[in-house]
């Protein structure tokens, strides 16, 4: 594992002290946020695994989707937010040979995201999010 790397952002340089997989992972991060951001459904399905899961909770309750939930939210643009595109903070990075993690910060949400390495590359496996007033 992969000492956590605090602040991750393309504007403050940091994005240079990666190494090559954590680079995978922000990347392949960044491409899922966007594709949930612009309602891209096929994208989204290129980037989770077909065992992906998300839970929310937060002010508004809770929520859980699986692979064909979550490309169907995406395609329905339930997160189509386009202001808050520029809004996120990569305060971790961790990965092993087969496995990967992330959080991120977003203007309203925190994310903790699994990922695993297969044959074709990283993929989102699970997505656990909070409101950012109650991540502790």
């Amino acid at each position: 594992m992969s000492e956590t790397l605090a602040l991750i952002t393309l504007e403050s340089g940091k994005l240079d002290l990666l190494g090559e997989q954590e680079r995978l992972i922000y990347q392949k991060i960044q491409s899922y946020i966007h594709a949930w951001y612009n309602g891209e459904g096929e994208e989204m399905s290129k980037l989770i695994s077909p065992n992906y899961e998300a839970t929310y909770s937060g002010i508004n309750g809770e929520i859980s989707r699986n692979f064909d939930q979550q490309i169907k939210a995406t395609r329905n643009g339930e997160g189509v937010l386009r202001n808050i595109y520029h809004n996120r903070i990569f305060s971790s990075i961790n990965v092993s040979s087969t496995q990967g993690s992330a959080t991120i910060i977003l203007r309203e949400t925190v994310h903790e995201i699994s990922l695993i390495n297969t044959a074709n590359g990283w993929s989102i496996l699970k997505d656990d999010y909070i409101d950012k007033g109650r991540h502790g």
